[in-house]
C-alpha cells in the first residue's frame, strides 16, 4: 500500500471520482462545536496568506476589519481585509514606507508611522470611513526635527501619543497631540529611555521596556540594551519610580499591550537561545504571556501570575488584543503572518488539573507538554506539586538542548525546595541538574569559539564542586519516600560526573563513574532517563551490546517509571536485539528472550507484538490479526494499547498492508472515550489509514469498499476530506440524491458544521454549470455563509479553506471581478499552509493557484505554481495532461513559445501514450499549432493545421461534427491558424484558399454573446462572433493580396475589414476598436501610395491619425505602435512623396513634435529609431520652411 506521502493526486472539487453508498445512515453523530474547541490546544488560526511578509495586526474596533502592514509591493504599506476572511487591498497609497496602524478606540481615525515625508518617520492620521470608501486625506502632526517610533492614542482616545526622539543621542520622550491641535498639541508626557509602549484603556497606566545605553553617546546605531522585564508608570505623575516588573521567566519581555477592559497586560518573552547563536534577543523564538492587571492597586501585576499562551514552536510577537480573540503576528515554518487565538491563549480555559494531566501524558511533543505544564503548576495548590512539575519542566529543557530554561528552572526548584523541609533531595537534585544543564552549555559553547583551555578548566572546577557532597549524600541514603531521594541523587550526581568525564577525555573515569549506578537502586522517574542516556552513550559507544540490553531490560522493567516510559524502553530493547541481525534470524533471537521474561510486563507485550510482526505477510495476514488483536483483548491499559496499535501499524505500513492498518486503528479509536485526551491523536491515525485505504479502493476500481471506507471516516473522526470522498464517490455511482441523504443524517443536528460545509461542498461543485448569474451568484453566497458558519467550529480546516478559495474562484470567473480573485487567492494559499502534509490537496491547490493566476494574466507566478504542481506525483494521467497545457498556455502567454511547445509537445506524448486520453489529441495538437506558429515553426504549424482540418472534416463526416471538433466554428478557427501559419511561411495562395473557406463558413456562427458587466481583470469584455471572425480574415486576406503584390484585392479586403471594425465601434464603444481603425488607415494609406495614389494616402493617414487622436483621449494614453508609424508615413509622404502642406489637412509639425516628446521623455528602447527619425524629420522641416 502506498503512503499517503507518496500517493498525491489531484483532489479537486469533482475530480475525485469516488462513490460510496451509505451504509446505515441512521442518526450520525454531528460534532458540537464547543466540544471540538475544548477537545485539543488551539492552534494559531492564520488571517493573512500570501508569498510577502505581514505584521503588526490589528482589528477594528466596531468593524469586520483587519489591519496590518505587508511588504509585498516592495515597500512597507497598510493594507486591509474587511471583512477579516477576505482578501486584502491597500488602504491607501504611499511613497515610502509605513508602519504601526492603530485605529482609534472610536474606530473613526487610524494612526500611523509614515516615512515619506521624514525617512526618521512622521506621526500621521487618516479618518476611517465605513464600508470601502476610501480613507481619508493625510495629517502629519511631526516634522523633519524629530523620529517618530511607535504611535499609541491616549486618555481613552481623546488623545493621540507617539514615542519620538530628538537627535541621535536623545533619550525617547512620549508626547501627546489633539487631533484638533491646540495650545497644548505635542507636550511632553514622559521622558524616558523606552521602548514598545502601551496605555491602559482608561491612560491610568504605561507599560513600556526600559533601555539603558551601552555608551553614552549612542550615535546613529542608538546603542542601548533591555533593562529586562517590563516598567510600569502613570502619566499623571511622570517623575515617579516606576514599577518593575519582571515575569517568574527566563529571558527578554517585550511589546507590552493591554486587553480592551483593562484586566490583563499581555507580552512577549524571549525564552531562549532558539537561534543558537549564543546570546537571546529579538531574534529568537518568542512566546506570548498575559498577566493580570489591576489598574487600582499600586502594584497592579504579581510576577508569579503569569501564564502562558503560546507554545514555544512558534515565534509569535505584536500581541493585540481585541474584544474576542488575540491578534498576533507569528513567524511559524518560513512565513510571518497575521494570526488568531482566544484571549485566554492556546490551553482551554475550562481544563482542569486532572484534564491537563491527561494531555502531557498523551502529548507527542515536548513544547505541548511544556506549554501544558506551565498551566498545571498554576493550578496546583501545593508547592510539593509544583516541585514535581518544575523537575519535569527542568528535564524537557534539558532534552530540547534549551540550557539556560533548564538552569533558570532548576533554580526556581531550589529555591522552593528550600523552603520546605521535607524537600532536600529536591533541591540537592536542582543543584546538580543546573551543573548537567552548565556542563551541556559549555559543550555548545565550544562550537561558538570558547577557548578549549577555560573549557576544560571550567569542567574540572565542576567535577570538584559534584564530587565534594557525593559521599554525603549518598550516606544520606535512599530512602523509600514520595519524590527523589539522597539515593537518587547519589546516582544522579555519578551520571553527571561520567558524562563531564567522558566529555573531557577522562573516559575510562566517566566509565567508571556510570558503574556505580545500580538501577535497583534508582527511584526517580528523571533519574533513569538520564541513565539511559548515559547507557546509550557509554555501552552504545563501547559496543556492549548484552549490557545495553540489559539496561534496556532493566528500566521496561523499572517500578518507578510510568507504563508509558516502560513502553518506550521496551521498543528500545527490541530495536537494539534486532539491530544489525538478518530478517530470517530475527525470530529466534526473540524467541529466546520470550521465556526469560514476566509475561505480565511491558517488554514482554513489545516482544510478542515483534514476534507476530516479523512473520506478517499477504498469505498469513488474518492469522496475523488473530494473534496480535489477543493481546490487545488481554491488555486493557490504554498505553499498552496504544504502543501495540502504534507498532502494528507501523510495521503495516512498512509492509504495505492495509488490512491491519485499518483493523487496529479502528478498533483502538473505538476503544477510547470521545472526551479522552488520547481519543484525538487515535482519530488522527484512523483518518490517515482510512482515507488512504479508501483512494487506494478507488484506484483498483473498488467503488463500494471506498465508500464504505470514507463513510467511515465520517462517523469515526467526522473528517471532512471523508465528506467530500463520500459525495464523489456516491456520485460515481450515479446516485444523485445527496442532499436528501444528508438532510436525514443530519436531521436532527441541522446545525453541525459538518452539515453546513457539506451543503457548501454541494453548492460549489454545482457552480461551474450555473448558467444564469444570479442564481450562480445566489449559491456562491450562500455557499461563502455555510462555509463561514463551518469555519467558526474549524477556523484551521483544510477542506474548508480549499472549497473557500473554488467558490470565490468561480466569482471572479463569472463577474471578472479583481477582488474576488484576490479573495480566492487568499484562501487557496491559507490551505496550502494548511496541506504543507497533504501532498494530496498540495497538489489540487498549487494547480488551481496556477490556473487563478493565469486568470488574471499573471502567467509567470501561474507557472511557478504549475511547476512545484509538477514536482508531486500524478495519479491519473488525466490531471497531468491538464497540468501540461495549462504550463503551455502560461509559458505561451508569458512570451516564452519555445517552452510552450515543449509543454504541449510533453501532452502529446502523454495523449499518444495513455489510450484513455486519445480523444484529446486534437485540443492538444491545435494548442501545439499555434504555440509552434509563434516559436517560428512556420512549415510545421501549417502542416499541424492541415493535418487538424482533415481529422475535423472526417469527424464531420462521422456525424461527429455538430458543434463538437468538426463543427462550423472550431473549422473556422483552424482554416485561421492555418491561414496564418501559411502567410508567415510565405505559401500565400494556400493562406487564401483557407481564408476562402472562413468567408464560406462565418455566416454559420452564432450571433454576439451578451457582454459581461463589472469586469475589472483584464478579460475581454465580449466573446468573438462572426463579425470578429469576419474582421481577422479580412485582414489576414489584405496580408496575403499585398505580399502578392495585389494592391487593388489587398485594398478591397482592408477596406472590408475597415468597415467591419466601424460597425463594431459603433456597437460596443470599445477603445481597442479605435487603434484597430487607425492600423486599417495606416495599411490603406500605405497601399495608395505604392498605387501612386498619394491625395488618397494623405487621407487615409489623416483618418487614421484621428482615430489615435480619439483613442489617446479616452485612455489617457501618450504613444501606440498605430500612431507612430501613421505620424511617420504621414511625414515620409510631405518629404519624400512630395506631398505639399497645403493639402494636409493635420498639422504634420505638431504631429510630429507631440510624439517626438512623448517618446523623448517616456525612454523605452524600442523606440530609439522613431527618436532618430522624429528629430531628423522635424529637422528636415524646419530647413523647408
Amino acid at each position: 500500500m502506498l503512503t499517503r506521502g507518496a500517493r498525491a493526486g489531484a483532489l479537486g472539487l469533482g475530480v475525485l471520482g469516488l462513490s460510496v453508498a451509505l451504509p446505515g445512515a441512521g442518526a450520525a453523530r454531528a460534532q458540537d462545536a464547543d466540544e471540538a474547541a475544548e477537545r485539543a490546544v488551539h492552534e494559531p488560526v492564520r488571517l493573512t496568506a500570501g508569498g510577502s511578509n505581514q505584521w503588526m495586526g490589528i482589528l477594528h474596533p466596531a468593524r469586520d476589519a483587519l489591519y496590518f502592514v505587508s511588504d509585498r509591493n516592495a515597500t512597507a504599506e497598510i493594507f486591509v481585509q474587511e471583512p477579516v476572511d477576505s482578501g486584502p487591498r491597500l488602504l491607501f497609497e504611499s511613497n515610502a514606507d509605513v508602519s504601526w496602524p492603530q485605529p482609534s478606540p472610536d474606530g473613526t481615525h487610524l494612526a500611523y508611522i509614515s516615512t515619506q515625508a521624514d525617512a526618521a518617520g512622521d506621526l500621521c492620521v487618516r479618518a476611517l470611513p465605513a464600508g470601502e470608501a476610501r480613507v481619508g486625506e493625510e495629517r502629519c502632526f511631526t516634522g523633519l526635527g524629530s523620529s517618530e517610533m511607535q504611535p499609541l492614542w491616549l486618555d481613552g482616545g481623546r488623545s493621540l501619543g507617539v514615542l519620538t526622539r530628538g537627535g541621535l543621542h536623545d533619550d525617547y520622550r512620549l508626547r501627546r497631540f489633539s487631533l484638533n491641535g491646540g495650545p497644548k498639541s505635542g507636550e511632553l508626557v514622559v521622558e524616558r529611555n523606552m521602548l514598545g509602549v502601551a496605555a491602559s484603556p482608561r491612560g491610568a497606566w504605561l507599560a513600556y521596556v526600559p533601555l539603558a545605553r551601552t555608551v553614552e553617546q549612542v550615535g546613529i546605531a542608538f546603542a542601548n540594551a533591555s533593562q529586562g522585564g517590563l516598567a510600569l508608570l502613570r502619566p499623571a505623575r511622570p517623575q515617579a519610580q516606576p514599577v518593575r516588573f519582571t515575569p517568574e521567566r527566563p529571558g527578554l519581555t517585550e511589546f507590552p499591550a493591554f486587553s480592551l477592559d483593562g484586566g490583563y497586560l499581555y507580552f512577549a518573552q524571549y525564552l531562549n537561545d532558539s537561534n543558537g547563536d549564543g546570546r537571546v534577543d529579538g531574534n529568537d523564538n518568542s512566546v506570548l504571556f498575559r498577566v493580570p492587571f489591576d489598574a487600582a492597586a499600586a502594584v497592579p501585576v504579581r510576577a508569579s501570575a503569569a501564564e502562558q499562551l503560546t507554545s514555544a514552536q512558534w515565534n509569535c510577537r505584536y500581541p493585540m488584543p481585541a474584544a474576542e480573540r488575540l491578534i498576533v503576528t507569528c513567524a511559524h515554518q518560513g512565513s510571518l503572518d497575521i494570526y488568531a487565538l482566544p484571549l485566554t491563549g492556546a490551553v482551554p480555559a475550562s481544563w482542569d488539573a486532572a484534564r491537563l494531566r491527561d494531555e502531557i501524558h498523551a502529548a507527542r511533543d515536548h513544547y505541548t507538554k511544556l506549554l501544558l505544564l506551565d498551566k498545571l503548576r498554576a493550578a496546583l495548590p501545593a508547592p510539593a506539586q509544583r516541585i514535581e512539575v518544575l523537575r519535569q519542566v527542568v528535564w524537557l529543557h534539558l532534552e530540547l538542548r534549551e540550557f539556560r530554561s533548564a538552569i533558570y528552572y532548576a533554580d526556581e526548584v531550589r529555591a522552593l525546595a528550600e523552603t520546605l523541609p521535607e524537600q532536600g533531595a529536591a533541591a540537592r537534585w536542582a543543584g546538580v541538574m543546573r551543573e548537567l544543564a552548565e556542563h551541556r552549555r559549555a559543550d555548545v559553547r565550544l562550537t561558538h569559539g570558547q577557548l578549549s583551555d577555560e573549557y576544560l578548566r571550567s569542567e574540572e572546577q565542576r567535577l570538584a564542586r559534584l564530587a565534594a557532597p557525593a559521599a554525603a549524600q549518598a550516606a544520606a541514603g535512599a530512602g523509600a519516600g514520595a519524590g527523589v531521594t539522597n539515593g537518587d541523587v547519589a546516582a544522579l550526581l555519578a551520571l553527571v560526573r561520567s558524562e563531564i568525564q567522558d566529555d573531557i577525555g577522562r573516559v575510562s573515569e566517566g566509565e567508571r563513574s556510570f558503574a556505580e549506578v545500580t538501577l535497583a537502586a534508582v527511584g526517580d522517574a528523571l533519574v533513569l532517563e538520564v541513565y539511559a542516556q548515559r547507557a546509550r552513550e557509554v555501552l552504545g559507544l563501547r559496543g556492549a551490546r548484552a549490557e545495553l540490553l540489559g539496561a534496556y531490560r532493566g528500566l521496561a522493567e523499572h517500578p518507578a517509571l510510568g507504563t508509558l516510559e516502560r513502553l518506550r524502553f521496551a521498543e528500545a530493547f527490541v530495536e537494539e536485539l534486532a539491530r544489525g541481525v538478518p530478517h530470517g534470524e530475527r525470530r529466534a533471537r526473540i524467541d529466546a528472550w520470550i521465556e526469560q521474561l514476566d509475561p505480565a510486563s511491558e517488554i514482554a507485550l513489545t516482544i510478542e507484538v515483534a514476534a507476530w510482526l516479523l512473520q506478517l505477510s499477504p498469505e498469513n495476514q488474518e492469522e496475523v490479526r488473530a494473534g496480535i488483536f489477543a493481546l490487545y483483548r488481554a491488555n486493557k491499559d490504554p498505553d499498552r494499547r496504544r504502543a501495540l496499535v502504534l507498532a502494528t501499524v507501523r510495521t503495516a505500513a512498512r509492509e504495505g498492508n492495509d488490512y491491519l492498518q485499518y483493523q487496529f486503528s479502528n478498533s483502538w479509536t473505538s476503544g477510547l472515550r470521545r472526551a479522552a485526551a488520547e481519543r484525538k491523536y487515535a482519530e488522527d491515525l484512523f483518518r490517515q489509514v482510512v482515507l488512504e485505504r479508501a483512494y487506494t479502493q478507488l484506484e483498483r476500481g473498488e467503488v463500494a469498499e471506498a465508500r464504505a471506507s470514507f463513510y467511515a471516516a465520517t462517523v469515526q473522526t467526522e473528517s471532512l476530506e471523508g465528506h467530500i470522498g463520500f459525495i464523489e464517490a456516491r456520485l460515481r455511482e450515479g446516485q444523485r440524491d445527496l442532499e436528501e441523504l444528508y438532510a436525514e443524517r443530519f436531521e436532527k443536528t441541522p446545525s453541525s458544521p459538518a452539515y453546513a460545509f457539506v451543503r457548501a461542498y454541494l453548492l460549489a461543485r454545482a457552480l461551474p454549470g450555473q448558467s444564469a448569474p444570479a442564481a450562480h451568484e445566489r449559491d456562491a453566497k450562500q455557499a461563502i455563509a455555510l462555509l463561514r458558519q463551518a469555519a467558526q467550529s474549524w477556523p484551521r480546516s483544510l477542506e474548508i479553506q480549499h472549497v473557500w478559495g473554488t467558490v470565490l474562484h468561480q466569482r471572479a470567473l463569472r463577474s471578472g471581478r479583481k477582488q474576488h480573485a484576490i479573495d480566492a487567492h487568499s484562501h487557496y494559499m491559507l490551505a496550502l499552509d494548511l496541506a504543507r502534509d497533504n501532498p494530496r490537496f498540495r497538489a489540487a491547490l498549487l494547480q488551481q493557484l496556477g490556473l487563478l493566476q493565469a486568470s488574471l494574466g499573471n502567467h509567470r507566478i501561474a507557472l511557478q505554481h504549475f511547476a512545484d504542481r509538477a514536482r508531486l506525483p500524478f495519479v491519473r494521467p488525466a490531471g497531468e495532461l491538464n497540468l501540461r497545457l495549462a504550463m503551455a498556455r502560461s509559458y505561451f502567454h508569458a512570451n516564452l513559445p519555445e517552452a510552450a511547445v515543449s509543454a504541449a509537445q510533453e501532452a502529446l506524448s502523454l495523449a499518444e501514450r495513455e489510450l484513455e486520453l486519445a480523444r484529446y489529441r486534437p485540443l492538444i495538437l491545435d494548442r501545439l499549432a499555434l504555440y509552434t506558429q509563434a516559436a517560428g515553426g512556420h512549415v510545421r504549424a501549417f502542416e499541424l493545421y492541415e493535418n487538424l482540418l482533415a481529422m475535423s472534416a472526417a469527424d464531420a463526416g462521422r456525424g461527429q461534427g455538430d458543434g463538437g471538433e468538426g463543427g462550423p466554428l472550431a473549422r473556422v478557427k483552424l482554416h485561421l491558424g492555418a491561414a496564418g501559419a501559411a502567410l508567415s511561411a510565405t505559401r500565400y495562395r494556400e493562406a487564401l484558399g483557407h481564408l476562402d473557406e472562413i468567408d464560406r463558413l462565418v455566416p454559420s456562427l452564432p450571433a454576439r454573446p451578451v457582454a459581461r458587466v463589472g469586469n475589472d481583470i483584464g478579460r475581454p469584455a465580449f466573446g468573438f462572433d462572426r463579425v470578429d471572425y469576419a474582421i481577422l480574415a479580412a485582414g489576414l486576406r489584405a496580408q496575403a493580396h499585398r505580399a502578392l503584390g495585389e494592391l487593388a484585392p489587398a485594398s478591397r479586403a482592408m477596406g472590408e475589414r475597415q468597415r467591419l471594425l466601424a460597425a463594431r465601434f459603433a456597437d460596443t464603444d470599445t477603445d481597442e476598436d479605435l487603434l484597430a481603425l487607425a492600423h486599417c488607415a495606416y495599411h490603406l494609406g500605405e497601399y495608395a501610395y505604392r498605387a501612386g495614389a498619394l491625395d488618397e494616402a494623405r487621407a487615409h493617414f489623416e483618418r487614421g491619425l484621428g482615430h489615435v487622436a480619439a483613442f489617446n483621449r479616452r485612455t489617457g494614453s501618450g504613444a501606440s505602435e498605430a500612431g507612430l508609424r501613421l505620424v511617420q508615413a504621414y511625414a515620409e509622404l510631405h518629404l519624400y512623396g512630395g506631398v505639399p502642406l497645403s493639402q494636409y489637412q493635420r498639422d504634420l509639425g505638431a504631429e510630429l513634435r507631440q510624439a517626438y516628446e512623448f517618446i523623448c521623455e517616456h525612454r523605452n528602447p524600442s523606440w530609439d529609431r522613431d527618436r532618430f527619425l522624429f528629430s531628423l524629420y522635424l529637422t528636415m522641416l524646419a530647413l523647408a520652411a
